[in-house]
């Protein structure tokens, strides 16, 4: 890409950065609501179509005009919950309060004990979606699925019982949308693809799942999501080989060993071909997308029992798209853990020592009184734990050069400098079809860069609405008191 678009793409997002916030303002003056009633209307609209990122906002405002009211405080908290998960301890004041009221929906009973399950309160959570159960409608048991959820929280504290550390290389906050752009794969045989339309079901372009899938060359076997034929089972991973004549053949479904009657999605095969990452919500999950991995006997033809990659790759949050090099030292995955709205982080770690990270023992942490220091301590780690910060650089696990093999490759160097190896080519001429392909790279080069510049102005977006509504968070929190 030539420097002057390079200069000319900074210019316009530099001009969008500096305009956004005035922007936003003109956006919210033209929607401002006629009157309080129509703003409860929209905002009941919006919360009952699951839209909680654009409820957020409106049930803030209501909420700071009546900090008391309960069916504010359970949406509100409830929008809070599922639209940003960077403090997860926020939302859970607010359906407590609103828990207390008989006149509040009993879905409020399956959000607390989300809460609680998210801050790894797992007796207090399962408490929770026990009422639920209890008292909700048996309607609504198949949509809130608490019983599941119970069985999550027992997999979290059997998962939990001790839990060890990672050496994270590389963390970004980026838009959900495309993050597996973030994944820099050069060294990992391969690239990723959306799947091709011949592969979508007719159930997969009603639901528009657009699943991506690991591309390389050498494949034999692609593996990808899809919904199939019936949407009774969710997303389940599905495979398709090559023919002898260098087609596709028609997908086929993994086993049951394998899907479950919950979501599974981004498959990674490793290089070997028998090594398989996968994410599932079912098998031993703690929470949401949960990582696994299975392994095929060549054989008996057959895949191992899924097993849990575990904390902390894994939380009560969703966990994606693990792929890992041939030698599985490093792996990049990500997850919305403590993650702004409509955002997930991208996460590279180095897995070689893990091992001899600290692992800490948790025992039976879980049984213990919310009030007892050892319990507050290991809430504690687990929630600092789960963030994943940046710990480690790549040189820390670099290989170091023997002295003399050193001086060996400088001598050499030094001796090669003025004559051609021997088993060194003439470098052929420049060719049309070599000017066409250096054009596609540099047009890949710029879509690329100008996508990137998208997301950044996206994210800009995101912020400033953010600051506004953290703002009306302190107010309503200030009311209350």
């Amino acid at each position: 890409m030539s420097s002057r678009v390079k200069h000319i793409a900074r210019f316009y997002l530099w001009l969008l950065l500096l305009f956004q916030p005035f922007m936003l303002t003109v956006l919210n003056a033209q929607n401002a609501y006629k009157s309080e009633k129509d703003l409860k209307k929209n905002a009941d609209l919006l919360f009952k179509k699951e839209n909680f990122v654009a409820a957020l906002p409106l049930f803030s405002q209501l909420l700071s005009l009546y900090p008391k009211n309960p069916d504010y405080s359970y949406k509100f908290g409830t929008c809070l919950l599922m639209a940003d998960k960077r403090d997860i301890e926020k939302p859970i004041q607010y359906l407590e309060a609103a828990s207390k009221s008989p006149e509040v929906e009993k879905q409020v009973l399956y959000y607390l004990g989300l809460a609680y399950h998210y801050n790894y309160r797992f007796k207090d959570a399962i408490n929770a979606y026990n009422q639920f159960l209890q008292q909700a409608p048996r309607s609504l048991h198949k949509k809130y699925n608490a019983a599941r959820q119970i069985e999550m929280c027992y997999n979290g504290i059997s998962l939990l019982s001790t839990v060890s550390d990672l050496y994270v290389l590389d963390k970004q906050h980026v838009g959900y949308k495309n993050f597996y752009r973030s994944y820099n794969v050069a060294d990992f045989g391969g690239r990723f693809l959306t799947v091709p339309p011949d592969l979508k079901s007719k159930i997969d372009i009603k639901m528009e799942h657009n699943a991506i899938l690991f591309f390389s060359e050498n494949a034999e076997i692609l593996y990808y999501s899809s919904y199939g034929l019936t949407e009774d089972y969710g997303k389940d991973i599905y495979y398709v080989e090559k023919t002898a004549v260098g087609s596709w053949d028609v997908p086929h479904r993994m086993p049951a060993l394998i899907n479950t009657e919950y979501d599974e999605d981004y498959p990674f095969m490793l290089s070997d071909g028998v090594t398989l990452f996968f994410s599932s919500k079912g098998h031993n999950s703690m929470g949401g997308y949960d990582v696994f991995r299975t392994v095929l006997d060549t054989v008996t033809n057959t895949w191992s029992k899924p097993e849990n990659l575990d904390f902390a790759i894994n939380t009560p949050f969703d966990d994606i798209l693990f792929i890992t090099n041939e030698d599985m030292t490093s792996a990049y995955f990500a997850s919305n853990r403590v993650s702004d709205i409509g955002m997930i982080n991208v996460y590279k770690v180095h897995l070689e020592a893990r091992e001899d990270k600290e692992q800490t023992a948790l025992g039976d942490v879980f049984n213990l009184s919310k009030d007892d220091p050892s319990y507050k301590r290991s809430m504690e780690l687990l929630k600092n734990r789960t963030k994943l910060d940046v710990n480690a650089t790549e040189s820390m696990f670099e290989k170091p050069v023997l002295a003399d093999n050193k001086n060996k490759e400088n001598k050499q160097v030094m001796a090669n400098n003025n004559k051609l190896p021997e088993n060194a080519t003439e470098t052929k001429p420049l060719t049309d079809q070599d000017i066409i392909k250096l054009a596609y790279k540099q047009s890949d080069e710029l879509n690329a860069e100008l996508i990137e510049l998208k997301e950044k102005m996206n994210a800009t977006k995101i912020v400033t609405e953010q600051r506004k509504q953290r703002a009306l968070v302190r107010l309503n929190d200030a009311r209350r008191e």
